[in-house]
Formats: structure tokens, sequence, C-alpha cells
């Protein structure tokens, strides 16, 4: 290599450093895409429940008059591909079973709404226009129940938080309406207080320019007395946790999220729901205790990785135990998805763990003691709900029976 001297000099200082950097990072996009580019094997998992949470076979059984509300989750759902839209046509076949209904039907929706990045920033900005379109408007924007859409309620997760969090709370509001203008598509990620809820570039501005938003827990709206529907936005707690431990100011706003969540759960209603992205309990990929040698191997090679998005992480680990302690107090049923799986796990007898995080990807599932079902399908889950059962049925793209589980109020909680 024919360099004047100086260049010499430096490309022998840097020559070997670079060459070692390189071969290291080749190394772990390597192991990388083959830790993670691993079909998983869907092997259904089904242990006996515990307690007053009882498995049955008979759908039948299942209350079905207009007092019972009805409602799913879905998680994950971001890709726009095939397996979005199988998953979006069994929905809307399970729809079609539902009976009449004081309270029409509706889904939770656990976060992960555009891979890879989030929602492209900019208001009217075409790219994330057709990402709308591709996930939101071509699979679930026409879903209706007796002649009148259903409403799509959204938490954000770590992916959309990687995108412009602003769009969800106003374009794409305003972008999906149903009857007398209401959206249907419903964002619980970014309200202000402060800030007029207009659904137009106004409102996106201002949330944009705001200094002070907290994006605290707020209350769904579901039309009934029967339940508590609370949305919180898991990946800024998540954050929140990871960075107190150098910022102790933080502490304030972690405090202001337990305060407004005993606010919210101190309603007297039978069941109290958690709506997130970051589940308490799974057993999947971000569970940290995967046994596959090359997930180990990439995680001793990104040994700085600070990844506060995996279960085994001190924060995540406080996460969890303020939210076991929370539901000492509230026993509740805490929907969420991250892992991409069908998951239904026993925490405690005041702590129910549904993950449903399979409507566009899938990925394995190691059970554990806590898990009582598992499986790696694209899928959904339904709920049932009266004053005294909540019924859980587990439904996936397989030509496998659906699982079923009822939990009795007197047997759940206090």
């Amino acid at each position: 290599m024919n360099l004047v001297p100086p260049l010499k000099i430096l490309w022998k200082i840097i020559k070997f450093p670079l060459l070692a950097f390189l071969s290291y990072v080749l190394i772990v996009l390597g192991v990388g895409i083959y830790a993670f580019s691993q079909q998983p094997e869907p092997v259904l998992y089904q242990a006996h429940p515990k307690g007053k949470l009882e498995s049955l076979s008979d759908l039948s059984l299942r209350p079905d008059g207009q007092g019972v509300l009805t409602f799913y989750a879905l998680g994950d759902w971001g890709t726009g591909d095939q397996n979005q839209k199988q998953v979006t046509l069994l929905l809307e076949q399970n729809l079609s079973t539902v009976g009449d209904r004081d309270i029409k039907p509706f889904v939770l929706e656990a976060g992960d709404n555009i891979y890879q990045n989030g929602l492209t920033s900019g208001w009217n900005n075409p790219e994330m226009i057709a990402q709308l379109t591709d996930v939101i408007e071509s699979n679930y924007a026409g879903i209706q129940y007796q002649n009148t859409p259903i409403e799509f309620h959204l938490v954000a997760g770590n992916h959309d938080h990687l995108g412009d969090m602003a769009l969800w709370e106003t374009y794409a509001e305003a972008r999906f309406a149903g009857q007398n203008e209401m959206p249907i598509i419903k964002s619980y990620n970014q309200h202000h207080p402060d800030i007029a809820d207009t659904n137009d570039q106004s409102e996106y501005e201002a949330l944009k320019q705001s200094n002070d938003l907290i994006e605290l827990p707020e209350i769904i709206s579901a039309g009934t007395n029967g339940a508590s529907f609370i949305a919180i936005d898991s990946q800024k707690m998540l954050e929140l946790y990871s960075r107190r431990a150098d910022e102790s100011e933080l502490q304030m706003d972690i405090d202001a999220h337990w305060q407004r969540l005993n606010l919210l759960a101190s309603k007297d209603t039978p069941w109290t729901f958690i709506l997130a992205h970051h589940p308490i309990s799974t057993f999947g990929p971000h569970s940290g205790k995967q046994n596959s040698i090359a997930y180990h191997l990439l995680k001793i090679l990104l040994f700085f990785v600070d990844n506060s998005g995996d279960l085994d992480h001190p924060a995540y680990q406080q996460y969890i135990a303020d939210f076991e302690k929370f539901s000492s107090q509230h026993p509740l049923i805490f929907i969420a998805g991250h892992d991409h799986s069908l998951q239904l796990n026993s925490v405690s007898n005041t702590l129910l763990q549904v993950v449903s995080g399979a409507a566009g990807k899938t990925t394995f599932v190691i059970p554990e003691k806590e898990t009582v079902y598992a499986h790696a399908r694209h899928g959904f889950v339904r709920f049932d709900l009266t004053p005294e059962e909540l019924w859980i049925e587990f439904i996936d793209v397989s030509d496998e029976k659906p699982a079923l589980y009822r939990l009795k109020k007197d047997g759940f909680g206090f």
C-alpha cells in the first residue's frame, strides 16, 4: 500500500485493532443470525392448572348472554405479511360466532404495531402512510361486528418507540375513524393533559414539542363497570427503571406511574386487567433462560449491550417485583406480548399472565413451573367475562382444538 509516511504509521497502529474489530462484528452477526433465524418448534404444551383455574374442552359451557363482555388480545402484529393476514381472517371468523352483546367486542393490541423501527416520522409522510396501509388498513380497519367496526386499543412496544410515537395519537386515530368519526384505532402512548385531543396536525406538533411528557397509565374505556382495563407504556417504565441507578431524579417519574396505577386500580370492580407490551412472566426468547448454545454465546459476545428488554436484566427484575407486590393489593390479569407466542402463566393467586404476541411472528417457548399453556403458533386470545367468571380461549391457525380455561372470581385474589 503506497501511503505517505504519516498515514503508514497510522495504518500500522490501527491495522490489527481494526481487523480484530471487523472479525468481532462478523462473528456477532453470524451467531446472531443463526440464533434468531431458527424456526420455533410449534409444540403445544398444557399442564394441569392449579387452584380455581380450570381447563375445559366444551365450548358450549362458555357463557353467551347479552351481558357477557367479549374481547380479544393480539400482540406484535406489525409485520403486514401473510402470517398477519391469516390471524386477521381467524379473528373475523371468530367474531362471527359471538352472539348478541350489550357491549360490542373489542381488541387489545399489546404493542410492536409496526416492525422494525416504528412509524416513519412526519405528518403526511408517504412512507408512514404506506406502513399504516400495509399493517392496519389492509388487515383490521374493515373488521366488523354486526355491521359496525370494532375498536382496537393499542399500547406501544419497544419497536414502536424507535419511530414517531406522536403519530399514533394523532394521524392514526384520525385516519381510522368509525361511526360518528370516533377512532376505531385508539392509542395509549402519549396523551398529555394540557394538549387538546384533536387528532390533527396541531396536536401532533404540540406533542412533538412537549418537554414534560410522561406516559402515565391510562384507563381503557370499555363501557362496562364490571372490569377495569389499564394501559401502560412498559417500554417507558423499563427505561426509567434502567436509568434510575445513574439518574436518581427519575424515581419521581417511577413513583408517578405507581401512584397513577394505584388510583386507577382502586375502583370497585370485580376484575382488573393491565395491557402492556412487556410481560411479567414469559418463557420465550426474552425470558433470558434460553438453553441454546448459540444464544448464550451471543450474549457473551455482546457483553457491552445493556438489554433491559429481557427478564433477566436487573431493571426488568425490579419491574416484575413491583408488579407482583402491586397485585397482592390489586389482583389482576396481565396481558402482554413481546415474546411471539401464546402463553398462560399462573404467577400467583393474585396475578395471571396472558402472553399474546403471535399475531405476526412466532418464537420458541420453554415452559417452566408457572406455565399452564404454551404454543409457538400464530394466533390470539379470546376473553369472555362475567362478574363471576373469566373464560380464556387460545386460538391459533393450526387445526388443533382451541384451549379453553375458566377462572372463578371467588378463587382469584383475596
